[in-house]
């Protein structure tokens, strides 16, 4: 019997040098002990090798581990396995809504399946989306559609929150692709962080960053907000750490879903600052947002509008329903609708132009 099988308590601490043998293929015991060795050696990132160990049960529908003590210490004499649960359970559910066009979408669904190990439950919102389009998400039979009648992703998200019985749900928009481990690492930093938002890094522009999570600046009631490290090289994700942030985007981010059945998402504000809004609700429940430069996404920002996405790109970007948004922030969260904005209104006005 494997020491694994024999601790059901999910408090049970078990010390990784006691003699044991873990029922789980060959194959599977490889990839744990790379991670955790990974980690021992520092030829892995800790929270990558955590999630490389991870990966390897999940699959195998064995328990979920990591090193709890390493999350506050960094001597590796003191390693020890909790098990967390005693079987996998699904976690997370996914929530893909439609950002701007169509055509990436089947590219960001194959992206997710084929990178993503850990356990998941798969909804794609559809407004508007084509019937060919439609047919090949029918076919990953992994996937269930739910129609909305907005154009708005924080619309099409909230329509779905009652939907979710998972403790977290990732939202992400169908023009991105993702790397190996990005759901792994995502829920490990939630989990290590007690976080109420978590977001991985973001590239876009072959391989620079797009923001490795964001700041807010309020003097007195001058609100500024900017992206941290936007337009940086990509390869500087190696030197950085999990960081706390002020927020991070809908592009991809996991949340706390009872911050969702609390209304933590407010579908009042459809174009400007939803992403904000949510981290700045989760803090005054009491949690924090973070960013990890273990999970990696890329935003396809360059790709280009088609003719017959361009009724849904004009109804999606609004300057009516920004200016509302804008309106709307501004009085909730008690600033100035004043030049601190002006940096989303120039990105709106580019966007459309484009």
């Amino acid at each position: 019997m494997s020491f694994l099988t024999e601790c059901n308590n999910p408090a049970t601490t078990v010390s990784m040098f006691a003699p044991a043998v873990i029922n789980i293929a060959d194959t599977d015991i490889k990839w744990f002990m790379k991670g955790l060795l990974g980690f021992l050696n520092r030829v892995l990132p800790f929270e990558n090798s955590l999630a490389i160990a991870c990966a390897c049960f999940n699959n195998s529908r064995s328990p979920f581990v990591y090193p709890r003590d390493l999350a506050n210490s960094h001597s590796p004499s003191i390693v020890s396995i909790i098990v967390i649960y005693t079987y996998m359970e699904h976690k997370v559910t996914i929530v893909m809504t439609i950002r701007e066009n169509y055509s990436l979408t089947i590219q960001s669904i194959d992206s997710i399946i084929k990178f993503t190990t850990a356990p998941y439950r798969f909804i794609f919102v559809n407004y508007k989306v084509s019937e060919s389009i439609l047919q090949e998400i029918q076919q990953r039979n992994t996937i269930e559609i739910f129609n909305s009648d907005s154009p708005y992703p924080s619309v099409s998200m909230k329509s779905v929150v009652p939907e979710i019985a998972t403790p977290y749900t990732v939202f992400l928009d169908n023009n991105i692709t993702v790397s190996p481990l990005w759901l792994e690492n995502l829920i490990i930093c939630m989990e290590l962080n007690n976080a109420g938002v978590v977001g991985p890094a973001y590239l876009w522009k072959k391989n620079k960053i797009h923001m490795f999570g964001g700041d807010i600046v309020v003097k007195g009631e001058h609100f500024i907000e900017r992206h941290y490290l936007i337009d940086y090289p990509a390869h500087i994700l190696k030197n950085l750490k999990t960081r706390k942030c002020d927020y991070v985007e809908y592009h991809c981010l996991m949340v706390r879903t009872d911050l969702l059945k609390q209304g933590a998402l407010d579908d009042t504000l459809c174009i400007i600052h939803q992403h904000i809004d949510l981290s700045l609700m989760a803090k005054k429940q009491g949690y924090e947002t973070f960013v990890t430069p273990h999970s990696v996404v890329t935003y396809m920002n360059e790709a280009k509008i088609q003719d017959y996405e361009l009724d849904f790109f004009r109804e999606r970007w609004n300057y009516d329903v920004a200016e509302k948004d804008i309106a709307y922030f501004c009085k909730k969260w008690k600033v100035l609708n004043d030049s601190g904005f002006n940096d989303v209104r120039n990105f709106l006005r580019r966007h459309v132009k484009q």
